[in-house]
């Protein structure tokens, strides 16, 4: 080659021959074109090239062109490049997402399964409180200080029903837990107290299997009974007491015509107070037949100074109520305290 051109190039190599540049292209010398000023386009022979500015900016339709050093990355973000690739990663974290807002109005799903056995493992941990608006479905147990919490579904495994009580659970998950103890169940555990005992009840007791408290076997009572009426059988014992203070005819006492036959009284009179009061006390027995007549006699009078009046008895045709009457021999305060004893018809 008498011009000079060097022997066994490669592709790329370049030859200058006094002003004219040459670049081998794998198979010839290829004249090197010249760029020229504000040109509208710059061709590059085939194969890799590389352009290079050590400063100032190009640009294309009036817009700058970005290089790697001219792209900054921002808040949570990390910019890199290789071989001319930038690669623009987010580097987000929990954290520095909440820090710029901690709320959402959009359904978060954390599909993490890890389950918990503490308060410092599984999907979700919560160093302090939560606080919940509205309902919280639970799939499986829920523990509070490291107890189990006792729900609707979990009931019937965690809690049984003892002695008398009776536990149900309704659909809207309300527990009900009911005392269902009788005087049996109650009396078999303990069947003394030392509390007074009310019966409210105010059935009357006609006989040994009527009245607001009926026993079936013996009755023992170590201190006093008080009653207004007591039955025995066929033997009612009644007593009363009767305050008067002038001399008109009252009625003491009375009682039904269809259930006694006959009544024995005993009849007790205080008459004034202090040194001067007089007192009695006399038995009577009526008897009356099935016409309506009555027969009376008086017996076993005592007094301290003289009977204090007379007693008398009839028929209340309009109550067919025995009456027993006693009118006083003097307008004194009296106290009349009447114990009958009726036989029944």
């Amino acid at each position: 080659m008498p011009l000079g051109f060097p022997l066994n190039p490669t592709t790329g190599d370049t030859y200058t021959l006094g002003t004219q540049t040459y670049r081998w292209n794998g198979v010839a010398w290829a004249i090197q074109v010249q760029s020229a000023q504000n040109p509208s386009a710059i061709t590059i022979g085939t194969g890799t090239a590389t352009i290079s500015i050590g400063s100032g900016t190009i640009t294309i339709a009036g817009d700058t062109v970005l290089t790697t050093i001219s792209i900054a990355a921002g808040t949570d973000t990390q910019i890199s490049s290789n071989l001319g690739i930038v690669t623009i990663s987010n580097t987000s974290s929990l954290q520095s997402v909440t820090d710029r807002g901690s709320t959402t109005s959009n359904i978060v799903n954390i599909s993490n399964l890890t389950n918990t056995e503490s308060t410092y493992t599984g999907a979700l941990i919560v160093a302090g409180g939560v606080g919940i608006g509205k309902d919280l479905w639970i799939g499986g147990n829920f523990y509070v200080q490291g107890r189990t919490v006792i729900t609707t579904s979990t009931f019937a495994g965690q809690i049984q029903a003892g002695p008398d009580i009776l536990i149900t659970a309704t659909d809207t998950g309300v527990v009900y837990f009911s005392d269902i103890s009788t005087l049996q169940s109650v009396t078999d555990r303990g069947a003394t107290t030392t509390n007074q005992i009310h019966f409210a009840n105010t059935t009357s007791s006609t006989s040994s299997s009527t009245g607001a408290v009926t026993v079936a076997g013996g009755l023992g009572v170590a201190g006093r009974i008080s009653s207004e009426s007591v039955q025995i059988a066929d033997a009612i014992f009644d007593s009363m007491s009767v305050q008067i203070n002038n001399t008109a005819t009252v009625v003491i006492d009375y009682y039904p015509f269809s259930t006694f036959r006959s009544a024995k009284y005993v009849i007790q009179i205080d008459s004034g107070t202090g040194p001067t009061a007089q007192f009695e006390v006399i038995e009577i027995l009526l008897l009356i037949d099935n016409v309506g007549t009555i027969y009376a006699t008086e017996y076993a009078v005592l007094t301290s100074s003289g009977e204090l009046g007379e007693f008398a008895a009839s028929l209340d045709i309009m109550s067919n109520n025995v009456n027993l009457y006693f009118t006083p021999y003097a307008a004194t305060n009296k106290v009349i305290k009447i114990l009958r004893t009726g036989l029944a018809t």
